[in-house]
């Protein structure tokens, strides 16, 4: 019994202790909390500057690797997306990762990812190195060269978790404000609270690049041509003391005013001198970025290296500094990190109900060794009446010039019924077994009508092409022994297409497949074709994009085509040349590396492929082809006669106007080494 009350004593002292601890602990972090709560507020002012704003990252980890709290942030144009995705919950390394990932080809240009666009929008755009809209309410293009739908598209998936509209001052990690101008009153417009992504995007609109972000009230361009540095803002919000990341800026002379983003950073700095003057003189700890040179548009990958190190190296200039004030807060020595959070995962867009309306100017240009330079020419309007009728005109010159003006309607999303008039005008030399035989020149006429039903990846159409040909300034060589072009041929073609694309890039895909086939009826009176039965026609073609990791790419492929045997139209006679390049010079042409001009071959033609490719880096890219084909004019006879090999090595440099290519390749059908160079899309 005297044992018991003992061990109840033990414990009755053992209790006491833990609660006069516990008491004593509770007070001390009371203590703490009411100086946490009462010490000057710290805000983070980040300013515009393009691709310089790669520098905010590094400067935002040495402010956290200096154990300063940050209570607001505000910034403007790259400043406001850096700033409210870093208030998001994005850490500086997830940041940092942002900035060194992103295609800024891609970011930079009027489209959004390949996979977020329609069939129909691929068809158009993947020929075209620039697609400027016009509004769907004024036929006029909306402000800005490029949409921004890839910026938007971006923003919109990092900020995907939010609530359409939040007070960005109480529902965020960290208080945000970003800055952006209303180009109608030509007054500050301060977002504290709305749709994050939409903020963004508005404050980092840069006038004549992007196109504003218009809202009930305003039309909105970049912030940066009022507050670059907006201090005022972040005062606004409760912050007492700043901390400034600025970029260092010379006065424009004529040697540095060298490209559209030094001109637009002249203007933006000169506009906005009367308020951050004012601003910097408010702030306490300013850390002034020398970026060496560097300007807005210097989204290069070795740029952006060099950024990030001119950031760190101005932030630790400042470390002494920021030291200090951490003291002056009376905050211990620790460092602080942001919370980190998992990136969303990439989500396809999902497909408009109703045709996008509007329209789109667009163009393109390209030279290569063998047509030297051409230009095409696009304009195309969606109205958004009943029926969503739909105007398209293209034209091209060069060697093979044409002009085409299409019609069509959409009675459903998924339905397209048109037709279009083209007029084209060839210049071509046809060589046989690497010989040159035949100079191909004519006008052509051609009306198409057809009925096509559209899948985000897939595309089939039935229809009918009435094409009327003239031939002229013909040259036939001696050593030519097959049927020669009448000097004038009407054909009316009843054909069944069906095309598939689901890769992720028209230049150097690193994944999916691209393939079709094409069924064709060529009469020259509806119904026969040389008082005889028609002649029927199939092609087909499949391409597969395998990743294999680390950058590296195979790429199998498969071609075909066979026509009758006893075809009498050399303008119809299959055709190879190039590599991966089908329907390049004239329709029924294959890609057959080794050959470049056109090569005429037998009537039944089949051809297996097979492309290695590895990127290095962002935009390098070092491939090798091999073909073999098999053809000849009878089908019976198909295994037995031509074998073709043909290889070719390259290397491409992806940039924003199209690949920059050179190939050297060899086949036995010319038995000779060749070098083709191109620069630009094909088209």
């Amino acid at each position: 019994m005297k044992q018991t009350v003992k061990i109840f004593s033990n414990l009755k002292i053992v209790f006491l202790l833990l609660a006069i601890v516990c008491a004593t602990t509770a007070s001390a972090q009371d203590s703490l909390n009411v100086q946490d709560t009462h010490r000057k507020k710290v805000g983070v002012v980040l300013s515009g500057g393009g691709a310089k704003g790669a520098a905010h990252v590094s400067a935002l980890r040495l402010i956290e690797e200096a154990g300063i709290p940050i209570d607001v942030i505000t910034g403007t144009s790259i400043g406001s997306i850096v700033a409210g995705l870093y208030a998001n919950g994005y850490s500086c390394d997830q940041l940092d990762s942002l900035f060194r990932t992103q295609d800024w080809q891609l970011l930079l240009t009027n489209s959004s990812s390949r996979m977020d666009k329609s069939f129909a929008q691929r068809e158009w755009e993947d020929k075209y190195i620039l697609n400027a809209r016009i509004s769907d309410r004024k036929n006029i293009i909306p402000g800005g060269i490029l949409s921004g739908d890839a910026v938007m598209n971006l923003l919109n998936r990092l900020t995907a978790d939010l609530p359409d509209s939040i007070d960005f001052t109480t529902q965020l990690n960290i208080p945000y404000g970003c800055v952006a101008m209303d180009v109608v009153s030509g007054e500050e417009i301060d977002f504290v609270s709305g749709n994050l992504a939409k903020a963004i995007r508005a404050s980092m609109s840069i006038p004549g690049v992007f196109e504003p972000v218009r809202t009930d009230q305003y039309v909105l361009v970049d912030g940066g041509v009022i507050n670059n540095y907006p201090v005022d803002l972040a005062k606004s919000l409760g912050a007492d003391i700043i901390i400034g990341v600025t970029f260092k800026q010379d006065p424009p002379t004529l040697e540095s005013i060298k490209n559209v983003g030094d001109v637009l950073s002249a203007l933006v700095t000169d506009l906005s001198d009367k308020k951050y003057v004012p601003n910097v003189a408010q702030t306490d700890l300013q850390i002034d970025v020398d970026v060496h040179g560097l300007g807005a548009a210097s989204f290069t990958e070795d740029a952006i290296d060099s950024l990030f190190v001119y950031g760190e190296i101005a932030a630790k200039a400042k470390l002494p500094q920021l030291i200090e004030l951490r003291k002056s807060l009376g905050l211990p020595d620790t460092t602080l990190s942001s919370i980190s959070r998992s990136l969303p995962p990439y989500k396809q867009k999902k497909k408009s109900k109703t045709p996008v309306r509007g329209g789109t100017l667009s163009v393109s240009s390209r030279i290569d060794s063998e047509e030297l330079a051409s230009l095409l020419l696009g304009a195309k309007y969606q109205s958004g009446r009943r029926l969503f009728p739909k105007v398209e005109m293209e034209i091209r010159l060069g060697k093979r010039s044409y002009g085409k003006a299409a019609f069509s309607i959409s009675p459903t999303t998924d339905w397209q019924i048109g037709g279009s008039y083209r007029y084209s005008y060839y210049e071509m030399r046809l060589y046989h077994n690497g010989m040159y035989t035949t100079d191909l020149n004519y006008h052509e006429h051609l009306i198409h009508a057809g009925v096509s039903k559209y899948w985000h990846d897939m595309k089939v159409e039935l229809g009918a092409n009435f094409q009327s040909r003239r031939y002229k300034d013909l040259y036939i060589s001696p050593e030519w022994a097959e049927p020669v072009p009448r000097k004038k041929e009407n054909l009316l073609i009843y054909f069944a297409d069906l095309q598939y694309d689901d890769q992720d890039s028209e230049v150097y895909p690193e994944k999916g497949m691209k393939g079709g086939a094409r069924l064709e009826y060529l009469t020259d009176d509806g119904a026969h074709y040389e008082n005889g039965h028609g002649l029927m026609q199939l092609g087909i073609h499949y391409e597969h994009a395998i990743p294999l990791g680390k950058g590296f790419t195979l790429l199998p492929s498969v071609y075909g085509r066979s026509i009758p045997s006893d075809n009498q139209s050399l303008g119809n006679r299959n055709m190879i040349g190039g590599v991966g390049t089908m329907g390049h010079y004239i329709s029924q042409q294959l890609p057959f590396a080794g050959v470049w001009r056109l090569q005429v071959v037998g009537n039944h033609l089949g051809i297996v492929g097979l492309t290695g490719r590895k990127r290095i880096g962002k935009n390098h890219n070092i491939f090798a082809v091999a073909n073999y084909a098999k053809d000849a004019n009878q089908l019976s006879r198909f295994l037995k006669e031509t074998n073709r090999v043909g290889a070719s090595l390259g290397y491409g440099y992806k940039t924003l106007v199209g690949p920059i290519e050179g190939q050297v390749s060899w086949s036995n059908t010319t038995s000779a080494v060749s070098f083709f160079l191109n620069i630009g899309f094909m088209f």
